[in-house]
């Protein structure tokens, strides 16, 4: 039972080591993930992105970014709040006002004189990516869900 006991105390040791050392990253508020996505958004935005033609006929492209956990996507809120203001729009639920903000801004089956583009970026759990027109959307970024050719 002491060496139980013993084990049991070191593991608890390791683990608050192992907490500390993650609070050291500071990752909350210096995420380079989520800096690397800001950039990549920023450069699509531009069309400066290595994958978007920079032509003036080419429609702007909007982007939608899907995340499997709210929380990561109350994570990104303010990041993205921050570096593009307003033209972000966060769906955390589905409403009657946040579903038509949505298909105004994102439908592509939306009458021409009902649609808005109050929006750039659509930021949402993956929830969203399902029986909704987002068609008006170029680029889609799946933050933290593998890529996974059966749910395309």
């Amino acid at each position: 039972m002491k060496e139980f006991k013993a084990d049991i105390a070191s593991d608890i040791q390791v683990f608050d080591e192992l907490i500390e050392q993650v609070k050291a990253l500071e990752l909350a508020t210096n995420d380079p993930k989520a800096a690397a996505l800001i950039q990549s958004i920023q450069q699509i935005l531009a069309r400066q992105h290595v994958d978007i033609p920079d032509t003036k006929d080419v429609e702007k492209r909007k982007v939608i970014i899907f995340s499997i956990y709210q929380d990561t996507v109350m994570h990104l809120k303010p990041l993205l709040e921050k570096a593009f203001g307003s033209r972000l729009l966060c769906v955390t639920s589905l409403g009657k006002a946040n579903l038509k903000t949505l298909k105004q801004n994102f439908d592509a089956s939306t009458d021409f004189l009902d649609q808005r583009d109050d929006y750039d970026i659509l930021l949402a759990t993956d929830k969203l990516s399902e029986g909704h027109n987002l068609n008006r959307a170029g680029i889609v970024i799946n933050y933290d869900i593998p890529w996974n050719p059966t749910r395309v």
